[in-house]
């Protein structure tokens, strides 16, 4: 039940509805789109920080490793998983974000014009938001216990965190503000695009690398992340917010937008 919750915050979280051009204003821009980040944000803290030991799973359902995740992790393992565990920290919710928000801001530093590089932060929020939320209800559902406690290693997580290896929150979080911005950059025609995608890939298959040596996930658990990530990071800007980031869908770029965006709804309220 609590999954299926999830589910449905997210679906929230990425419904849109397009107000009349008399009812999009400033103010809606500013104030009702943040709800449902805020919103997603809340809940994915509280599960996180409150729920996380009623929600998760005390016993694993996907117990075993496979020979392929094996071989990959006896090959990638540090002896001192505490040094990857904390560069993944720096990579993965530190430098992706950094860059995905701050390559947006430099892309758009001419523009005059604050809110343009609002719409471009809005979706790449909103795919960081969906992600952990997406993360959390397979974590709960698949049970998978982490390698270090299958080949009996060193621990670098909580008692409550031995079943919900799959899949990789910190790879899904990096691919997804990397795709995200990549994409928003991609339909701006902003001249940063290649070194936002370039830089976004490097720091998230360094970050999906780093959770392997830690010890706290398999290969199939960081390719699951990144796949996920990668689905919603584009998904949100294209499908969500086309129309704001281009002057008509997929043709021109909209660099220096005065239309306003995409109104999200939020539990059936069209703002």
């Amino acid at each position: 039940m609590r999954s299926l919750g999830v589910l449905a915050l997210v679906a929230v979280l990425t419904t849109h509805a397009h107000a009349s051009p008399d009812e999009r204003s400033d103010r809606s821009r500013y104030f009702y789109q943040p709800i449902p980040i805020a919103a997603g944000g809340a809940v994915y803290l509280v599960l996180e920080l409150g729920l996380k030991d009623q929600i998760t799973p005390t016993e694993c359902r996907w117990c075993r490793a496979n020979a392929l995740d094996t071989s990959i992790r006896n090959a990638l393992v540090w002896k001192f998983v505490g040094g990857p565990d904390q560069l993944s920290n720096i990579t993965g919710y530190v430098g992706n974000p950094v860059l995905a928000l701050a390559g947006l801001f430099f892309s758009n530093l001419d523009a005059n014009d604050n809110r343009e590089w609002y719409d471009d932060a809005i979706p790449v929020l909103q795919a960081g938001i969906v992600t952990g939320m997406v993360n959390q209800t397979f974590k709960v559902i698949f049970g998978r216990r982490r390698p270090y406690a299958e080949f009996k290693g060193t621990s670098t997580r909580a008692a409550n965190d031995v079943n919900t290896s799959f899949f990789s929150g910190h790879t899904a979080l990096a691919f997804a503000m990397t795709t995200s911005s990549g994409t928003v950059a991609t339909l701006r025609g902003y001249r940063s695009a290649p070194l936002i995608w370039a830089g976004g890939i490097v720091l998230g298959t360094a970050t999906g690398y780093f959770r392997i040596a830690a010890d706290a996930h398999y290969f199939t658990d960081v390719l699951g992340g990144a796949l996920v990530g990668s689905a919603i990071g584009v998904a949100i800007p294209l499908l969500f917010h086309r129309d704001v980031l281009t002057d008509e869908a997929g043709a021109t770029p909209r660099t220096h937008s005065t239309r306003d965006p995409v109104i999200f709804s939020l539990y059936g309220g069209a703002f």
